[in-house]
């Protein structure tokens, strides 16, 4: 059950509470069933990544092989191979990434998928869509249409999405733009129910583009908004990275220049009280969503991971605010 709260929590991007719900599981992993243990492992990765604490996914990335290791059980090691290539991909660096899709060849049957976070062959085709020739990705999108078409007959949303929008990224490489509106269209709407949000954000600036193009010729939503909010304000980290050659990790996080909003400096202000998100959306009359999306952007400004770490920062950027 922490498992699957948490599983949910990271589609949502609750990632402080995908966090705390995954770490907990992982604690009971020896008494969990193994698959649901392993996938555990998959989701701290996951979501250490997309607080931007590279190194602890990296952590938690060592953790689940040496657990997969230990049950000796080759799907479970598969498992743990394919989330170290998507973690790879994730980081920039696709050679090993590749290497790896490269010598996958395991079927995989969609109702077997159920609501695993890991799936080797999505993640094959994952690398496919970002990396591979014309040819390849003609393949994958012939296959990405059946996988999809099943999962859609057993009313199994949770790998729909995904594969609904590896489909509609793989038809947009092909220069089949507008055909590629079609698979989005059906992935938000399937994935407005739960406000999911992590899906669209793993893909990056080429699914930033697709979903503005859906704008302009749809017209937005509330939600549309949000995702793009999230998806942008994901990239803005990797293009500063890919800008200066390197890659920064958790551990080499330095505070930006970017000055804070008059918003984002009230939402730090009512953290450093210890008021939970509830309480401060209550105090800015602002939803609870919102208050995560502004937590996001102080995290990434000021170069922590987490609340305790904002606010700490708080009282030497909130007190000289007040003396004006």
């Amino acid at each position: 059950s922490h498992y699957l709260r948490a599983n949910a929590d990271l589609q949502s991007y609750h990632l402080d509470d995908a966090l705390q719900g995954f770490q907990y599981a992982a604690e009971k992993q020896n008494v969990l069933h193994r698959k649901a243990a392993v996938e555990t492992w998959v989701g701290l990765v996951l979501t250490y990544q997309a607080m931007q604490r590279s190194d602890d996914a990296v952590d938690a990335m060592e953790q689940l092989t040496a657990f997969a290791l230990d049950t000796d059980e080759p799907q479970h090691i598969a498992v743990a191979q394919s989330c170290r290539a998507r973690l790879s991909l994730l980081l920039g660096d696709s050679k090993p990434a590749i290497d790896w899709a490269r010598s996958y060849d395991v079927e995989a049957h969609t109702p077997s998928m159920l609501m695993w976070l890991e799936i080797p062959l999505v993640t094959q085709i994952r690398i496919t869509v970002a990396t591979g020739s014309h040819e390849k990705l003609q393949q994958a999108s012939k296959l990405l249409t059946t996988l999809s078409q099943s999962a859609r007959v057993i009313r199994n949303s949770y790998q729909s999405i995904d594969l609904l929008l590896l489909q509609s990224l793989a038809l947009e490489k092909l220069g089949r733009t507008e055909g590629a509106l079609e698979p989005l269209q059906r992935a938000i709407e399937l994935a407005e129910p739960g406000r999911w949000i992590r899906p669209f954000v793993e893909s990056g600036r080429p699914m930033a583009e697709l979903l503005e193009h859906l704008a302009e010729q749809k017209g937005s939503t509330e939600y549309l908004g949000s995702i793009l909010d999230h998806v942008r304000t994901a990239e803005q980290p990797r293009a500063r990275t890919t800008a200066g050659g390197s890659r920064t990790t958790a551990g080499s996080k330095a505070r930006s220049t970017e000055p804070l909003t008059n918003r984002e400096l009230d939402t730090l202000e009512l953290l450093a009280q210890r008021l939970r998100n509830k309480e401060i959306a209550a105090r800015l009359f602002v939803s609870p969503e919102t208050v995560k999306t502004h937590l996001k952007n102080l995290y990434q400004k000021l170069g922590v991971n987490n609340r305790r770490e904002a606010a700490a920062m708080a009282a030497e950027i909130i007190s000289p605010r007040n003396t004006h």
